[in-house]
C-alpha cells in the first residue's frame, strides 16, 4: 500500500489539489510554519457574557437542554456574529455529548458562518467529519484550522485516524508518534498507535505502544485483546494467553462487550488444543456478535475437538451462512458433511471451495 505522500522534505512533494496526498502536503507545511509541536493548546472558552443558565446546563452534564439554550442564545444575539459564533460552537459541543453529530456538524456550520475564523470550530468540525467517515473533508478543515491555531495532541491523534480511514498507515503513524510526542499520557493515541503498527506488522513495537496504553487506561479489553495478537504473533504464547485471559476479564466487566477477546482467546486455545477452555469463551462470542462469521467457525473447531460433532456442524454451517464466499469455510463444511455420511453435501461443498479459491487466486 503506497503511502499518501513521502516524508517531510517539502520541497519534493507532489500533488493533485483535492488528492489525499495534497492535504497531507499542505498540512505539514502549516505545521511547519507554524512551529507546531510545541505544547498544549488551549481551546476557546464560552464567553464570560454567554447565558449563565446555558453554561450550568451544560456543566451539569444537561446537555440536551444545554444544546436548546444555547441555540437560543444565539437567536437571541442575531447582531453580534462573535456572539453567534461562541453559542453556535457551545451548541455543537452539547450535541457532540449526545452523539448527534449531523445536527452538532450544522451547529458548527452556523458557528463558522458568523466567523469563518473561528480555530475551535474548525477543529472541532474537523473531528465530526472524521467520525462521519469522511477523511478528505475532515483534512481539508484541519488543514485550515491549523492555519489559525496550533492543534494539539488529540487533534494531531483525529488526523491520524483520517488516513487510517483513506488506508495511509504510514502517514497515520507518522501524526500517531507526534500525537504521543504532544501528549505522552493520551492512552487512545498509544492504543491508535499500536493499531497501525500491527497494520504494518510491527508487532514488537506496537506491543510498547499497547503496553503503554494499558499503563494509563488499565483494565481496557480491546489494548489486552491487541496485546495479545502482537504476542502471539511474536510467538509468545504464554504472555499472549495471559494478556488474552486479562481482555476477556475486562470485557466481562463493561456494559456492551465486544465479542473480540473472546474469539480471540478461544482460537488460541484451539490452536493449543485446549477446545473443552474454548467452547465456553467461543459460545459467549457468539451470543455477543450472532453475525460473526470467526467466531462460528472456531467453535465448531472447538466443538469438533471435544467430539460434539453435530454442534460442530451446525456452528460452521452457521459460519459459511454469514460468509458465504470464504472458500476455507466451505472446504470444513465438506470436511464435516464428510465426517456425518452426507456424502453429496460434502462433494457440493469441495466444488464449490474449489471454485471460490480460483476466483480469488485469480484476482
Amino acid at each position: 500500500m503506497p503511502p499518501i505522500y513521502s516524508g517531510l522534505r517539502l520541497g519534493v512533494m507532489r500533488s493533485r489539489p483535492g488528492s489525499a496526498r495534497h492535504y497531507a502536503c499542505a498540512f505539514v507545511v502549516l505545521l511547519s510554519s507554524t512551529a507546531v509541536l510545541c505544547g498544549q493548546v488551549q481551546r476557546m472558552q464560552p464567553a464570560q457574557s454567554e447565558d449563565q443558565s446555558c453554561v450550568q446546563a451544560y456543566t451539569a452534564g444537561a446537555y440536551r437542554a444545554a444544546a436548546d439554550c444555547f441555540a437560543r442564545l444565539a437567536l437571541k444575539n442575531a447582531a453580534s456574529p462573535d456572539a453567534i459564533a461562541q453559542a453556535r460552537l457551545m451548541q455543537a459541543r452539547s450535541l457532540l455529548h449526545q452523539d448527534d453529530l449531523s445536527h452538532a456538524e450544522a451547529a458548527l456550520r452556523a458557528s463558522l458562518q458568523a466567523r469563518p475564523d473561528t480555530a475551535a470550530s474548525l477543529y472541532l468540525l474537523g473531528h465530526i467529519l472524521q467520525r462521519r467517515n469522511l477523511p478528505k473533508e475532515s483534512l481539508e478543515v484541519y488543514t485550515k484550522a491549523a492555519a489559525l491555531q496550533r492543534p494539539g495532541g488529540e487533534d494531531l491523534r483525529i488526523i491520524a485516524l483520517d488516513y487510517v480511514l483513506l488506508d495511509g498507515y504510514r502517514d497515520a503513524i507518522h501524526w500517531l508518534d507526534q500525537a504521543v510526542a504532544f501528549s505522552p499520557d493520551n492512552a487512545d493515541a498509544w492504543y491508535d498507535l499500536g493499531r497501525a503498527q500491527m497494520h504494518e506488522g510491527r508487532f514488537t513495537q506496537a506491543a510498547v505502544a499497547l503496553r503503554r496504553s494499558l499503563q494509563l487506561k488499565p483494565n481496557s479489553a480491546k489494548a489486552e485483546d491487541n496485546l495479545g495478537i502482537c504476542l502471539e504473533a511474536e510467538n509468545l504464547s504464554d504472555e499472549a494467553a495471559a494478556a488474552y485471559g486479562r481482555a476477556v476479564k475486562a470485557a466481562q466487566s463493561e456494559q456492551h462487550p465486544s465479542e473480540q477477546p473472546f474469539v480471540d482467546y478461544g482460537a488460541m486455545l484451539n490452536t493449543r488444543n485446549g477446545f473443552k477452555d474454548a467452547v465456553p469463551l467461543l459460545k459467549r462470542a457468539t451470543q455477543l456478535n450472532p453475525e460473526n462469521s470467526r467466531a462460528f467457525a472456531e467453535l465448531s473447531r472447538a466443538y469438533s475437538g471435544v467430539g460434539e460433532n453435530a454442534a460442530a456442524l451446525t456452528a460452521m454451517e452457521r459460519a459459511v451462512a454469514l460468509d458465504t464466499h470464504n472458500s476455507r469455510l466451505h472446504f470444513q463444511l465438506g470436511r464435516l458433511y464428510r465426517n456425518a455420511g452426507m456424502a453429496d453435501k460434502a462433494k457440493h461443498e469441495f466444488e464449490l471451495s474449489s471454485t471460490l479459491y480460483g476466483q480469488q487466486s485469480s484476482e
